[in-house]
């Protein structure tokens, strides 16, 4: 390392310690997009010639398209070194994914399938990817190895071939329905009242999970008043995002008959007779109720996120249609070349 290169990084971090980190931190930005405005606040800020090695490389006069140049990997390079040694794996922003489960020899194993899927896109110079494909998909593709989505898995090894199948079966039909689920809506849009009863659907089929999970009988009977959540939002949703109204009501029924006059479903009324009426759900919330087989807990699951997909998919919701079959090509930050 270089005499140079060494004076570069200590002003780096002298300045990322006494004014731009603490700055940062004051206006509350997010962990994950301080390396990248820290690096900008240095070059703007206190830096005019960068100089790595022997040589001066650029004196910056023009900051407009300052973050595609080479120079700025020197400093983002340097920037991004400090914030790892301060903030190490806190850093690392996680994948999102979509929290689900599955019963595997009848006990609840979570899953987690992610919302993207990113496959290579143009290769510029020094072999560096200059784009990204990124899809969001509505389904499990064939490319995809559903068996890394379970979160401490059993021993697949030792696993019989029938209880594969089953479980393999099982995953794609969750992750497809959550997936469907979550990319109809985010293809429809919304805002306010209609966007947060979406968000509230993965919520509570998320929170589902958690309570499952635990497998205690308490926290089983919890899990139905989220499916009933889920159902409920969901409905309104469709009807909020339709009529710019919904019913206020907790019956399933009739919410299912205000969508279904607007757009027929595919799925029967008599499906929600496999779940619990509503002002069963309100008692077993309070882990009062009779409902504690784990297995009677599962089933229903399926049912809403059966229920669900045919919702979302038969609503035809408009916005950006077909969003979980496109692929996006997004070309990649200059400043991650090395």
């Amino acid at each position: 390392m270089t005499e140079r290169t060494d004076v570069l990084r200590a002003m780096i971090e002298e300045c990322l310690e006494e004014d731009i980190e603490p700055y940062l931190e004051s206006i509350g930005l997010p962990l994950t997009e301080r390396p990248f405005r820290a690096s900008l606040e240095f070059a703007e800020t206190y830096f005019q010639w960068i100089n790595e090695g022997n040589e001066e490389i650029c004196k910056i006069d023009d900051f407009s398209d300052y973050a595609a140049s080479p120079e700025f990997r020197i400093i983002y390079r340097h920037v991004e070194n400090w914030y790892k040694g301060r903030f190490g794996n806190a850093l690392v922003k996680k994948n999102s994914a979509i929290k689900g489960v599955v019963m595997i020899y009848g006990v609840p194993f979570v899953i987690k399938m992610p919302t993207t899927v990113v496959r290579p896109g143009k290769v510029g110079e020094a072999n560096l990817y200059e784009s990204i494909w990124v899809r969001i998909p509505s389904s499990v593709l064939d490319s995809e190895d559903i068996y890394s989505w379970v979160v401490d898995p059993p021993n697949f090894l030792a696993m019989k071939s029938e209880v594969k199948i089953d479980l393999e079966r099982d995953v794609r039909e969750i992750a497809s329905a959550l997936r469907s689920i979550r990319t109809n809506f985010m293809g429809a849009g919304g805002e306010g009242e209609t966007l947060g009863l979406q968000k509230g659907t993965i919520c509570h089929l998320e929170t589902f999970v958690d309570y499952i999970f635990s497998q205690d009988s308490t926290s089983i009977q919890k899990a139905y008043w989220e499916l009933q959540m889920a159902c409920e939002t969901a409905f309104k949703a469709v009807s909020k995002y339709k009529t710019g109204k919904f019913r206020e009501t907790h019956d399933l029924f009739s919410l299912y008959d205000d969508v279904n006059a607007i757009v027929p479903l595919s799925i029967s009324r008599d499906i929600l007779k496999s779940l619990p009426r509503w002002k069963e759900t309100t008692v077993l919330r309070y882990a009062v109720g009779s409902r504690e087989n784990l297995k009677d807990c599962f089933n229903c699951y399926l049912t809403t996120l059966r229920i669900l997909k045919a919702l979302v998919e038969d609503a035809r919701l408009g916005g950006i249609q077909g969003l979980g079959s496109a692929e996006f090509e997004i070309g990649c930050p200059p400043w991650f070349g090395t």
